[in-house]
């Protein structure tokens, strides 16, 4: 009798580790190919010549706008997937979307502040 209840124990603990195993699988394979995605889709170019004019108005937008999310034609490359994956996907689609816009509007900023810089230093060597 004990056997049998830690067998199927046993057999029902392997059956919910494996369903889990299996969602989470799919989410983190859909998380990755959103972040891969992404990369692809935006270069980041806007963000940094954002962060350049505009300073810190544009990291400020950058920081706290909402992702404007994938485009159709991704979504529709990931209709037949399970519901899991699709999550994953907009996930890390959405988390790398954010971070290059941030990183870049960052860098960009810097790079405005740097150049402001020298020009400054420039024309202050020139007067003296």
């Amino acid at each position: 009798m004990r056997l049998k209840y830690w067998g199927c124990l046993a057999l029902a603990g392997a059956l919910v580790l494996f369903s889990v195993t299996a969602i989470a699988g799919d989410y983190t394979q859909g998380f990755e190919a959103g972040r891969v995605a992404a990369k692809a889709d935006h270069s980041g170019l806007a963000q940094f010549a954002g962060g350049m004019f505009l300073g810190i108005f544009y990291l400020g937008y950058a920081l706290i706008a909402p992702v404007p999310g994938a485009p159709t034609w991704r979504l529709q490359d990931i209709s037949a997937k399970s519901d899991e994956y699709q999550r994953g996907f907009m996930d890390g689609y959405d988390k790398m979307w954010r971070s290059t816009r941030s990183r870049n509007a960052f860098g960009g900023l810097i790079t405005g502040v740097a150049t402001l810089y020298v020009i400054y230093a420039a024309a202050l060597a020139s007067y003296y």
